[in-house]
């Protein structure tokens, strides 16, 4: 069971991409497609006009899944990608600790929904939803932990570099921990032993990841790639040389992001002169120019060395957020890409990009985003007669709008202040005639007046809150559940708590309430 809140209630969009998902003329030059099902035919027909290395991604995912217990449904999908009437629809984030906030998982549920639905429906083309891992991203802060039932849990480890890249052993003390946390009842044990068995067994981030993620979405077919592999970056590397030699990213994007502004936007993201970094075992540096030398944390190459080191060693070389959709745009045969706020707000930067290195710009989607209730909290919210839209509004305003539903006595003081502004108005005007130096001293009386009324409101609301405090605070308590701190739930919360509980219903719910075509929120409804 599920409902849905528009986006224009809730307030969670920027511009941009609100402008971007009402087609507003002023962005009609960033992207390629309209955000809508009308729209695929067109990028299916546009897609076969660009070449992909389908065989080199064949063997690629082949070799990267070697080990693992494959669905039926992924190794179908994995020969599918040989034939060339078949596309993907695609999204990407970094493998977090644990899968860690909601959203990854909403990211990949959003993409296999509509892989089923084009699926249903489409003649002669067929659709395979891709996870792309971000394996190299090396923020350790943002990914080396988890919130689970409130408390947030990290992994302190002294590794560094690509995140994927790190290694299991030191994480008993983290294992520990989630384990204590889940409880020990059966259903706990139950979720333990599966942690056990396709996460914790890996020997790296990036292995257990696929794990986890092929465990949960296997048999919907999902496809997990993962960039960091020599012969993939191999067939980046033109783009890399050209990075190095020409800086062609940062001059593309700029041009873009002056128009943008000119057009009234923000820019998400701001290119570098070198949009690459250079990845060892031991970390990844960004890649400056300095004069005639390139500098990568404390190792210095002449150009020639570095182009040879491209040549001879591509997977040293990471692309940041800038050149990442480029290298995924070369290697899979996308239709679509789904992301979000901030990746759509980015993207909409990168059309000129795409096409200078003669790459099919795909359509564009908003995930599908969501925040979840449970039967208690829906039952407080009807007691009271609240909707869960109303939770977007402060937590000062929800006391507001509770009091005036409830209260014994009304507290706006709306009327007695149109009265006494057309009072002071009187006065004013017969004061100045009398003598104009009184002017001041009537707006100084006024202005008293007024806030004399406002401290009689306010005291008014005390009072009234102190009588329905216990209400309120229940009202209250859902909204900082839901959002915590003014932000989905989703962007925190893990969703370890929810498969304890719903096990593999808890995906089939999701993809069952998700419609990537309507953008709107989802309220998933859980019992």
């Amino acid at each position: 069971m599920h409902e849905t809140i528009p986006f224009s209630q809730t307030g969670l969009l920027p511009k941009i991409v609100s402008d971007y998902l009402h087609s507003a003329e002023s962005l009609s030059s960033f992207y390629q497609y309209q955000p809508n099902r009308e729209s695929i035919t067109a990028a299916i027909a546009a897609r076969k006009n660009y070449v992909v290395d389908r065989a080199l991604l064949a063997k690629s995912l082949t070799n990267q899944y070697a080990g693992y217990q494959l669905a039926d449904a992924v190794k179908i999908n994995i020969d599918r990608l040989a034939a060339e009437h078949t596309f993907t629809v695609t999204t990407a984030h970094q493998p977090n600790l644990l899968c860690g906030p909601l959203y990854l998982i909403h990211k990949i549920a959003s993409i296999i929904k509509v892989a089923q639905e084009l699926n249903a429906t489409l003649q002669g083309a067929y659709i395979v939803p891709v996870f792309w891992m971000g394996t190299e991203d090396h923020d350790k802060e943002e990914l080396a932990h988890i919130h689970l039932f409130g408390k947030k849990i990290s992994w302190n480890t002294s590794q560094k570099g690509a995140f994927g890249r790190f290694r299991l052993h030191d994480i008993d003390s983290f294992k520990q921990e989630v384990f204590d946390i889940l409880g020990a009842d059966e259903k706990a044990h139950a979720v333990q032993r599966w942690l056990e068995k396709h996460y914790f067994q890996y020997e790296t981030i990036s292995q257990a990841t696929r794990g986890l993620l092929n465990d949960l979405f296997g048999d919907y077919g999902l496809i997990i790639i993962d960039g960091d592999t020599p012969e993939l970056k191999q067939a980046f590397s033109p783009v890399l040389l050209d990075e190095l030699r020409n800086g062609q990213s940062a001059k593309r994007v700029q041009e873009t992001m002056d128009r943008l502004r000119g057009a009234q936007y923000n820019i998400q993201a701001v290119p570098r002169a070198i949009n690459l970094f250079y990845l060892t075992e031991g970390g990844r540096s960004r890649i400056q120019k300095i004069d005639n030398m390139f500098i990568a944390g404390d190792q210095t190459f002449t150009s020639e060395e570095l182009i040879r080191e491209v040549q001879s060693y591509p997977e040293r070389f990471s692309p940041n957020v800038m050149l990442r959709p480029l290298y995924q745009a070369m290697l899979l045969p996308d239709i679509m890409i789904a992301g979000g706020a901030a990746e759509v707000a980015y993207h909409l930067q990168l059309k000129t990009l795409f096409e200078s290195y003669r790459l099919h710009v795909p359509m564009l989607m908003l995930r599908d985003m969501a925040i979840y209730t449970n039967i208690q909290q829906r039952q407080r919210l009807d007691k009271y007669g609240f909707t869960v839209s109303a939770l977007f509004r402060s937590a000062s305003q929800l006391a507001d709008l509770f009091i005036h539903k409830y209260g014994t006595t009304p507290i706006d003081i709306i009327s007695e202040t149109d009265r006494m502004n057309n009072i002071y108005a009187s006065l004013l005007s017969r004061a100045e005639k009398s003598d104009p130096t009184l002017k001041g001293f009537v707006e100084a009386e006024h202005k008293k007046a007024i806030q004399s009324l406002e401290a009689i409101r306010d005291k008014m609301r005390k009072s009234e809150k102190r009588k329905l405090d216990e209400g309120i605070k229940q009202i209250v308590r859902i909204k900082d559940t839901l959002m915590p701190g003014d932000v989905l739930h989703e962007r925190i919360d893990n969703f370890l708590p929810y498969y304890m509980i719903h096990g593999s219903t808890y995906i089939q719910t999701l993809i069952q309430a998700f419609h990537i075509w309507d953008q709107q929120l989802k309220v998933v409804h859980f019992d």
